[in-house]
């Protein structure tokens, strides 16, 4: 885990918990500053106060980086599915890698470049969220180059205690369900990293700065940290604890709401009677949730500009 020294002096009870970015801008490895550092990231994953990644360790001293992106690319919101291209540079002044598209790890000139990884991605607690997919590539091509990588964590939105769901049947281990865990696995992203390097057996030199103050019982909104979508379809920590159950209807000819003002918490079909699926779904009275009939139209994805009921 990390060797980076922690700061209990900056937590408040304004401020509870501090991402590991928070952490170790105040506390730069001095080879940080010396070598090339490759930067997986995108503009969600921010300090306290809002600072990107990138941003924050550009003023702590980090002056030759080159970002590597995930799905959703650098903004975090590219549509899901949609190769993302390399973009140059951005804010016109560090390179851009994209590791979604024809390929899941970085060029060998990249490669041989860099002298550290760094990796700073929020996750949203489902095995099905492609980070940690991209996390793992990129892990992998780390060991096989000899670079050793830190992984700046961020709490678990949907809680570190709750575990739900079957586990990943290795018939199916595939880019959108890689991690041999459950649906909803409990896990950061640096503990997922520590997991897959082990049961996976990268090799690579992983080091995790831990979330200060963050307890495994939290829910996102006990954090004091701002939520900032992490790809299109995720406006709000509530999307991210219905989307464990309802992105499993991406597996049907479903609408899942994206399009929507409401993803994953809009379900339907053009054929579906939502009155009488409501009060199907009402009558199986599960605790802590409501079902309301509702009627939309999506402007993308599946049945975009077509009236859905569910």
């Amino acid at each position: 885990m990390s060797t980076i020294p922690i700061r209990s002096d900056v937590l408040s009870r304004t401020r509870p918990v501090l991402c590991g970015l928070d952490v170790v801008r105040t506390h730069i490895p001095p080879a940080w500053r010396q070598g090339w550092v490759g930067v997986l990231t995108n503009r969600a994953a921010v300090t306290w106060d809002g600072v990107d990644c990138s941003t924050a360790l550009r003023r702590a001293g980090v002056r030759r980086m080159i970002l590597l992106t995930p799905e959703h690319g650098w903004s975090a919101q590219v549509p899901p599915g949609v190769p993302v291209p390399d973009q140059g540079m951005a804010d016109g002044e560090v390179p851009v890698y994209s590791l979604y598209g024809p390929r899941r790890e970085p060029p060998e000139e990249v490669m041989a470049r860099l002298s550290h990884v760094v990796v700073d991605l929020p996750d949203v607690g489902a095995r099905y969220y492609t980070y940690a997919s991209t996390l793992f590539y990129l892990m992998r091509a780390a060991a096989r180059w000899g670079i050793p990588v830190t992984v700046l964590d961020r709490p678990n939105p949907v809680t570190g205690v709750h575990v739900e769901g079957p586990m990943r049947r290795p018939a199916f281990r595939s880019f959108v369900s890689l991690a041999p865990v459950p649906v909803r696995h409990g896990l950061t992203l640096g503990e997922l990293a520590l997991l897959l390097n082990e049961e996976e057996e990268v090799g690579c030199a992983l080091d995790v700065v831990p979330a200060q103050g963050w307890r495994r019982e939290m829910w996102w909104d006990a954090t004091g940290l701002p939520w900032v979508p992490p790809s299109p379809n995720m406006p709000d920590p509530l999307t991210a604890l219905v989307y464990l159950g309802t992105c499993l209807f991406e597996g049907t000819d479903f609408s899942e709401g994206r399009g929507t003002p409401a993803p994953f918490r809009l379900v339907g079909a053009p054929w579906v009677d939502g009155e009488a699926w409501a009060r199907r779904l009402e009558a199986c009275r599960l605790p802590g949730v409501t079902f309301r009939p509702a009627r939309f139209v999506p402007s993308a994805s599946k049945h975009a500009h077509r009236v859905c009921e569910g």
